[in-house]
C-alpha cells in the first residue's frame, strides 16, 4: 500500500492510557510495538497486547493503545443497548514484506511498556535505522500504519524490526491492523527516497 511520508514524528514520553505523550523525571516512558520485552537499559512497567479500533469503523479511535495481561473488568456488565465505541486487538499485515516478517502476517500483536532510565526524551524517527548523535538507540523497525483504502483513520506506528506474536494469534480475525508504510515520490522528493520504497524507523532517547 502506498504511502506519503514527509514529517519527522515527535514524541516526548510518558504514559497515558497506554499512549506516548510526555515526559517523565524518572525516566521517559515509550511503548515498545511488537515485542513483550523491553531494549536494554529499560524497565518494563508492563506488557501486553496491542488494541484498538476496527479498520472498517468510520468512528473509530486513530490511535493503538497497549493493554495490559491482567485487565479489570466490571463483572458481566455489558452496554448491549447502547452503541459505543469498541475495542479490538491488533494484527500484523506483512504479506508483501519480503523479509522474515512476512510470516507474522495475520499474527496477533505483543506491546510492552518501557521506562528508559535516566533518560527524559523520546523520538520517533522515520525513514531511519540510526539514531543522530547524541541520541541513544531504543530500537529500529519499520514504520505501520493502516492501509490507505480502509475507512478508519490511522497513525504511524514504529514497529520493531524484530518482532514476537501472541500465543494462539495466527488466525485472521482482523481488528486494527498494521500496515507496512512505502513511500511516494511526487511531494516527496526522490531521491533522497525512494518510490514504494519501505520506510523504517527508529526510536532514540536522551537524558
Amino acid at each position: 500500500m502506498s504511502y506519503v511520508v514527509g514529517v519527522i514524528v515527535l514524541l516526548v514520553a510518558n504514559v497515558q492510557y497506554g499512549m506516548v505523550s510526555s515526559s517523565a523525571p524518572s525516566g521517559a516512558v515509550y511503548i515498545h510495538w511488537g515485542r513483550s520485552d523491553c531494549p536494554e537499559g529499560a524497565n518494563v512497567v508492563y506488557s501486553g497486547y496491542a488494541g484498538g479500533s476496527h479498520y472498517r469503523h468510520s468512528g473509530g479511535a486513530v490511535e493503538p493503545i497497549c493493554l495490559p495481561e491482567d485487565p479489570y473488568m466490571e463483572g458481566d456488565q455489558k452496554m448491549d443497548l447502547l452503541k459505543g465505541g469498541y475495542l479490538y486487538g491488533a494484527e500484523y499485515e506483512t504479506y508483501n514484506l519480503v523479509r522474515k516478517t512476512s510470516k507474522f502476517h495475520n499474527e496477533d500483536v505483543p506491546c510492552a511498556v518501557c521506562q528508559a532510565n535516566d533518560k527524559t526524551s523520546v523520538i520517533v524517527i522515520p525513514a531511519r535505522k540510526e539514531c543522530y548523535t547524541g541520541w541513544k538507540k531504543e530500537y529500529s523497525g519499520y514504520l505501520m500504519s493502516g492501509r490507505n483504502d480502509h475507512v478508519a483513520a490511522s497513525v504511524f506506528t514504529c514497529v520493531d524490526d524484530q518482532p514476537q506474536k501472541l500465543e494462539n494469534g495466527q488466525e485472521n480475525k482482523d481488528g486494527y491492523l498494521f500496515y507496512p508504510v512505502q513511500a511516494q515520490c511526487g511531494s516527496l522528493k526522490c531521491p533522497p527516497f525512494k518510490d514504494t520504497g519501505i520506510i523504517f524507523c527508529v526510536v532514540c532517547s536522551k537524558a
